[in-house]
């Protein structure tokens, strides 16, 4: 799945290859209007716009709480929309 992909892209520092995908899945929300793809698109350009891809962990290393607390839960608001429980899980964690 694109979406296992891009995470591990984006993990390993492979950011242009992830621009790619997230550029591609965004051309394809916008055609299909799907809301699935919309959201696999919208945390990918997240995690590309995110220092190192997880700009919550950074903020909280940082003793910056409340700002990580706010990324958090801004993180977890779209998988429980979905609703997306493992996204979810993994933004509680």
């Amino acid at each position: 799945m694109l979406q296992n992909e891009l995470d591990a892209l984006v993990a390993l520092g492979r950011l242009e290859r992830a621009e790619l995908i997230v550029t591609h899945l965004e051309r394809l929300a916008a055609a299909t209007g799907r809301s699935w793809t919309q959201a696999i698109a919208a945390r990918g350009r997240a995690l590309l716009l995110a220092p190192g891809g997880d700009f919550g962990t950074i903020e909280r290393r940082a003793k910056q709480k409340r700002a990580s607390r706010e990324a958090l839960e801004q993180a977890l608001e779209l998988p429980e929309r979905l609703p997306a429980p493992l996204w979810a899980e993994k933004a509680r964690g």
